[in-house]
């Protein structure tokens, strides 16, 4: 019997025991096995590119959305003819942001979405009603934010919010959503032209700085993703921005239970981030019809309804979400997913992203060094060498 090779990036050894029951499930109704490699989010960018440049490994691989044009500037990937985008109803059952970042300016598609990821405002609803916040009109704006935030200092909270700010690809996706709320771009159409550093993205990466650092205290500085999180499970800090995971562990049964009853969520108050993962199938694949014949099955409605939502992730199918009014949650994820936005796959954007998210880190570094740092001034000095360097790179590559 045929085995189809593939490799899923998975958070935890329960996740990799559902998924091989998926799959044992499916190759029970199929005429070939399904071999599954399990990835840590840690070291699976490494493992891909291994696969990449040595032309051997899975038939069908998950990927992050902003890794796809490092694989496709490598020709590693295989990509998706006519006939395979009729089977998968070419984009009418995906998330526009999710869509988007499968191919270049629209034209070949490199990979079909299968996980998507957004941020939500998680909030203490009863230190807001303390200190005498409307929580349906804090987040409606930068402002309002920044007005919540110092209510719930005078109130006598001292750490009124987290979020990260250490090395993280968070911090950039954190980023991206001001950048575009300015009417900024990060490249050109191409990709051969960065464009971080005009006018109305720097304002954007100006107001993204000026927003989210003055009501940092110092215990919620220079914090990892997993550090911002814990905080806010721990009780310490009234409001955080994080993923769709933050509930997950909210309504794990003996974790915080103190907490359930008085989180609320709401959108951020700019363009919403959309990512999460894609699926691939390698170039070198000898069995690329039974890999898309598990693609179709990952990316139906019977999966992504069901086992996507079992395992708490967020569907990339539209016909999958339906927003129910009297939950705030799935109002605020819906808003997320409808009016979001995602990087776009451009040229070596993946060189791009890690050299951004260098910069940025060693801006809030500088931040939380230097009080008073005039940040516009701070941004454009790093950011402006930055891009001439890149210019000049992907301008002659």
């Amino acid at each position: 019997m045929p085995i189809l090779n593939a490799s899923m990036i998975m958070s935890s050894e329960r996740l990799w025991l559902m998924f091989q029951a998926l799959m044992h499930d499916f190759s029970s109704q199929r005429s070939f096995d399904v071999a599954v490699d399990f990835l840590a989010w840690g070291d699976a960018r490494d493992r891909l590119s291994d696969y990449a440049l040595n032309k051997h490994g899975p038939d069908l691989s998950e990927i992050g959305t902003t890794w796809l044009s490092n694989y496709v500037s490598m020709n590693a990937l295989r990509p998706f003819g006519r006939s395979d985008l009729q089977k998968l109803g070419i984009a009418s059952p995906f998330i526009d942001a999710a869509w988007s970042s499968t191919s270049f300016a629209g034209a070949q598609t490199w990979a079909v979405p299968w996980i998507a990821d957004t941020r939500l405002m998680y909030y203490r609803r009863d230190w807001f009603e303390r200190a005498g916040i409307n929580p349906h009109t804090a987040f409606q704006s930068a402002e309002s934010m920044t007005e919540a935030f110092a209510r719930l200092q005078d109130a006598g909270y001292d750490m009124p919010w987290s979020v990260v700010t250490q090395e993280d690809w968070i911090v950039l996706h954190n980023a991206a959503s001001w950048v575009w709320q300015a009417g900024g771009q990060f490249m050109s159409a191409d990709g051969r032209r960065t464009h971080f550093c005009q006018p109305e993205a720097i304002a954007g990466f100006t107001n993204y700085f000026n927003t989210y650092g003055p009501y940092l205290a110092p215990a919620a500085q220079n914090l990892t993703a997993q550090a911002s999180d814990a905080l806010f499970l721990q009780g310490k800090v009234g409001v955080t921005l994080s993923g769709h995971w933050l509930k997950s562990l909210l309504e794990e049964e003996t974790a915080y239970p103190e907490l359930q009853e008085t989180v609320g969520v709401a959108s951020p108050p700019c363009v919403p981030f959309v990512g999460g993962s894609h699926l691939i199938i390698w170039n070198y694949s000898q069995n690329p019809e039974l890999a898309i014949e598990l693609l179709l099955f990952l990316t139906s409605y019977q999966v992504q309804s069901t086992f996507v939502r079992k395992i708490g992730q967020l569907s990339v199918r539209t016909d999958v979400w339906t927003e129910d009014a009297a939950d705030p949650y799935s109002q605020a994820i819906g808003h997320n997913l409808r009016t979001g936005r995602s990087f776009n796959s451009t040229y070596m954007w993946g060189l791009v992203e890690s050299k951004l998210l260098h910069v940025l880190n060693m801006l809030w570094r500088d931040y939380f060094a230097r009080p008073g740092l005039n940040i516009e001034e701070a941004v454009t000095k790093k950011l402006v060498p930055l891009s001439k360097q890149l210019d000049r790179t992907l301008g002659s590559l």
